[in-house]
């Protein structure tokens, strides 16, 4: 054999080898193949999800000949994986259902997932045990699990643990079998979810409160829940109910016809009908309200097949619905009706229409309390109305103390027998007490021509629980109506503003004064926020003002403000505040004009203390000064210098003067006074002494008198010191204006200026153009002795002496300036109607002085010893007595020849006064003069004012003391009447 043919034989046999170990590998791989089908089909019969894991990788294992299998499913998150079985380190199977973990710690398996893949082989792969040691090497394959188009899961296989080698046949298989473990995982979850469908919704069929019925082409029921049965009151067996209980129309109540109803339709025109509404009778004769619908149901061939029925019981809904409608027929009825009488009316006509009756009255309980009254009635029961019902306590309680409404169905029991009467439609009766928290205020009495059932008797508890409502609330609101109406008349009379304001300041409430109020202060009103009261904040002023008892202080415009505040809470929280604005303005004046007046009357009181003395001394000095200026001996020099004494001791006379006019004592005579001439005659006197450059300027209102009872001497003595000071406030020139007006101040009126009483008043204003005063000084401008002016331009007594004229004419004074605007200075005297004033006739007769004997009293020697000189120089026979008791007895011895007593005012002992009288007593006849340097107290006073007692002021001269004691006793002599004047 050649050595070619031997090679020759040697391929044959090689390749005939080859070709049947790829026979032989052909085989197995159809065997396995085979086996792959089979096991699949023995995976689809697996009964649960769980069941198909582990027999997949039991059946890879054993029957597919992998060492080691585990099956991995994808988590519904996406990021995880989830185990379910696979074999151990020693090749056995394990549970692997509670291990999650995340993708990203399988990294071989993460493109397999994430780059879908049918199949990823890992040459050299490493087993670990539980310390981490290597206890095998080999391959690792992993086929993925599909669900069509997605990857849900991997089966990962390895020879781990023995190391022999896969063939290409086996990652074949592996590919293969995850295919179809895949589809069949789908599959199984599918069915699962399928049947877990089904089971919810037999058990949500169960659970539906509406009636869910499937009825067939012959009327059979073929399905239905357990709603049907209790909405139609259906026994087991029973089918088409439908036809087999009688229906009306909700809408008309007319019957419904076999072929109306919604499945019947369906089946015979394939058309859905829904929402019809339908009152079925039941089994136990009750009837209901249903909302009918059905659609068909349609076989392959688009034939109705059968009916899908829904019933609805809605009888609740429905009557909700009647009660809802009556009940807001019965609010709506009611919303603009506020008293009682027209809610009665309005309940009783609402609930006769709602309720459908045949009559509706309503009862409220009468005096005495056996007694109820008819208060309102509608339909049959009309012809009770205004009637009253004696009732027994057993018929009483019957009627007003059921707790639901009761129903009647005879006349004869009705308690009180009141109906029998009544048309004969009135068939039943029921009573509805009107309960308001467990009180019966009235009773609702409803006649029906038929027994009323159960919803009809709810409707009558809640129209009688709404009507009772309305009722009380009218009640109350009529009395809130006149609590508030005496309350607001309380806060309207109030002299101050009471503000209520919620917790964010808004002003709820306010009286007339408090709106007033708040338009000045804040420029709002009632139902806006409140932000400032004046310039104070209203926080600020809250925290100030609270709590009450430390009020705050607004000041605007001039006007002064006192506000108190207290806390409104509602369950223990703020709510909001009550605010009480004061006005007290006037007070503050009033307080601030009688400090004033005190320290004036105490300054006064100590002026006219020392010018009783003072006079006394100036007295002397003119006595003698005039007594030495008859002397013929004197020469010009000494004359000059006794003229010189004169002329001060007149000034200093003049200085007491104003001081007595200050302090108010110096005695006036007041006549009738026309203010518009006396004004005028001194502004014409004005006008010869006051400087060219001041204009004088006078008006007054027309067609007004201005009389006034006064001296018209001191009051022109005022008015000219308040010219001179506007002259001293005007050094460069200006104007001077003087205004004359009328002014009444009535009752509750606020004056004004303080302490001016109710009244009509003459107003003499007087307004310069000069520097004007300081804010610091007019307090104290009627001070005497106090002066802005330089020294030696004034003594400080002018305005004090025209405060104290004004004052004791009864008047008031009041001053307004500001520096660099001028001042206005305003008189106010009593008006005087002179048709009132009896005209004072004084008679002027010849004087015959030096005829008469005159009793001379004065406690000082020097005074008394001066005087009586003068008066025997006079002519005059003179007695002289240094006291009171001393000249009783004088007068005395000497009652029958004595004509005139010149008594001092103050005397130890005795003063003039008490002299006065005691020579009255002694002899009528004998007249009394009162010398004074000081005022007259009350009793002098009323005495003089009188015209019984005559007087002459310290100092005198030696001509005023001769024609006033001349004067006095011609009169005396001739008859006549004692004059009142002086000078």
């Amino acid at each position: 054999m050649q050595p070619s043919d031997a090679n020759d034989n040697e391929g044959i046999t090689s390749a005939k080898a080859a070709l049947h170990t790829t026979m032989e590998q052909n085989d197995r791989f159809a065997q396995r193949l085979t086996e792959l089908v089979t096991l699949i089909n023995e995976l689809a019969l697996a009964a649960t999800l769980d069941e198909l894991y582990r027999q997949a990788v039991e059946f890879g294992r054993l029957r597919l000949g992998f060492e080691r299998i585990s099956l991995w499913l994808l988590a519904p998150d996406g990021g995880h994986v989830q185990g379910t079985f696979g074999t151990d380190e020693q090749g056995r199977q394990r549970d692997e259902r509670g291990e999650i973990q995340p993708i990203s710690a399988h990294r071989f398996v993460y493109s397999l997932i994430t780059n879908p893949t049918r199949l990823l082989i890992e040459q050299e792969a490493a087993l670990y045990d539980e310390r981490g040691a290597t206890v095998g090497r080999g391959e690792r394959g992993v086929a993925a699990l599909w669900n069509r188009k997605e990857v849900i899961g991997f089966l990962s296989v390895d020879n781990l643990l023995t190391g022999r080698p896969f063939q290409e046949q086996d990652w074949r298989v592996l590919e293969l079998y995850a295919s179809g473990v895949g589809h069949l995982i789908s599959l199984k979850r599918t069915e699962s979810a399928l049947r877990a469908n089904q089971e919810m919704f037999a058990q949500m069929l169960e659970l539906l409160p509406v009636g869910v019925s499937v009825v067939d082409r012959q009327q059979r029921t073929t399905l239905r829940n357990r709603a049907v049965a209790e909405i139609w009151q259906l026994g087991d067996q029973e089918a088409g109910m439908e036809i087999t209980r009688r229906g009306w129309w909700v809408a008309n109540g007319q019957p419904v016809q076999p072929h109306e109803w919604a499945g019947i339709q369906v089946l015979q025109t394939g058309r859905p009908v829904l929402n019809q509404e339908i009152e079925i009778e039941c089994a136990d004769h009750s009837r209901r309200i249903i909302l009918n619908s059905a659609v068909p149901l349609r076989d392959e061939q688009g034939e109705v097949a059968s009916a899908l029925i829904v019933n609805q019981d809605i009888t609740a809904r429905k009557q909700h619905e009647r009660q809802h409608a009556a009940t807001a027929a019965l609010a709506n009825a009611l919303r603009t009706v506020t008293s009682r009488a027209a809610t009665i009316q309005t309940v009783t006509s609402q609930v006769y229409e709602l309720l459908g009756a045949t009559g509706v009255c309503l009862l409220t309980p009468a005096e005495p309390l056996s007694r109820l009254k008819v208060e309102c009635a509608e339909g049959d029961l009309s012809a009770v109305a205004g009637e009253q019902i004696v009732l027994s306590d057993g018929q009483r309680a019957a009627i007003f103390n059921a707790g639901s409404p009761l129903q009647l169905t005879r006349y004869e029991d009705e308690p009180s027998g009141l109906f029998f009467s009544l048309s004969r439609r009135t068939q039943r009766l029921l009573y509805a007490p009107l309960a308001v928290q467990d009180t019966t205020i009235g009773a609702l009495v409803i006649g029906l021509d038929h027994a009323a059932d159960a919803a009809q008797l709810r409707l009558l508890a809640i129209l009688a629980d709404n009507a009772a409502a309305a009722i009380h609330r009218a009640i109350l609101y009529e009395e809130l109506q006149t609590q508030a109406q005496r309350l607001q008349l309380v806060m309207d009379s109030a002299d101050f503003a009471v503000l209520l304001l919620d917790r964010d300041h808004t002003v709820v409430l306010a009286n007339s004064r408090g709106q007033k109020t708040l338009a000045l202060l804040a420029g709002t009103q009632v139902g806006e926020k409140l932000l400032l009261l004046g310039d104070t904040p209203i926080e600020q002023l809250l925290l100030l003002a609270s709590p009450v008892g430390c009020p705050a202080t607004i000041t605007h415009e001039e006007r002064i403000y006192q506000s108190s505040a207290a806390p409104v809470l509602r369950d223990g929280e703020l709510d909001g505040w009550v605010l009480v604005l004061h006005d007290v303005t006037r007070e503050r004046q009033i307080q601030t004009s009688i400090r004033q007046h005190e320290r004036l009357a105490a300054v006064g009181q100590l002026a006219a203390g020392i010018a009783h003395d003072f006079n006394n001394i100036v007295a002397v000095i003119l006595l003698y000064v005039q007594m030495l200026q008859r002397a013929n001996r004197l020469d010009e020099s000494d004359r000059k210098r006794l003229d010189v004494i004169a002329d001060q001791a007149k000034q200093a006379s003049n200085l007491v003067r104003q001081i007595l006019d200050f302090s108010r004592q110096t005695v006036l005579e007041r006549q009738p006074t026309d203010m518009a001439a006396l004004v005028e005659a001194s502004i014409a006197l004005w006008q010869r002494t006051l400087p060219e450059n001041i204009e004088i300027r006078y008006t007054a209102d027309e067609g007004q008198r201005f009389t006034v009872l006064a001296d018209s001497a001191m009051l022109q003595q005022a008015l000219t010191n308040l010219a001179l000071n506007a002259r001293d406030a005007m050094p460069g020139g200006g104007l001077l204006t003087i205004h004359l007006r009328w002014v009444e101040v009535a009752p509750g009126m606020e004056p004004p200026v303080p302490g001016l009483l109710p009244g009509r008043w003459v107003c003499v204003a007087m307004t310069d153009t000069g520097t004007g005063i300081a804010p610091e000084h007019l307090p104290r401008i009627f001070d005497p002795f106090f002066t802005t002016k330089e020294i030696g331009r004034g003594a400080g007594l002018g305005l004090a002496q025209v405060y104290g004229i004004v004052r004791q004419h009864e008047g008031q004074v009041h001053v307004q300036s500001a520096l660099g605007y001028g001042a206005t200075v305003e008189i106010y005297l009593p008006f005087e109607d002179a048709a009132r004033v009896d005209a004072r006739r004084e008679t002027q007769e010849e004087l015959n002085p030096g005829a008469g004997l005159i009793l001379l009293v004065e406690d000082n020697p020097s005074a008394r010893e001066a005087t009586q000189a003068i008066l025997e120089m006079s002519g005059y026979r003179v007695l002289a007595a240094a006291n009171g008791r001393e000249a009783i007895r004088l007068a005395r011895e000497h009652r029958a020849e004595l004509d005139l007593v010149l008594s001092d005012l103050v005397m130890p002992e005795m003063g003039g006064v008490e002299l006065y009288h005691a020579v009255q007593r002694i002899n009528p006849a004998i007249r009394v003069m009162i010398m004074t340097g000081y005022p007259l107290e009350h009793e002098g006073r009323i005495l003089l004012e009188a015209g019984i007692v005559n007087w002459i002021q310290k100092p005198f001269s030696i001509k005023q003391l001769t024609e006033r004691i001349g004067q006095l006793l011609g009169q005396a002599l001739s008859g006549g009447e004692s004059p009142l004047s002086s000078e």
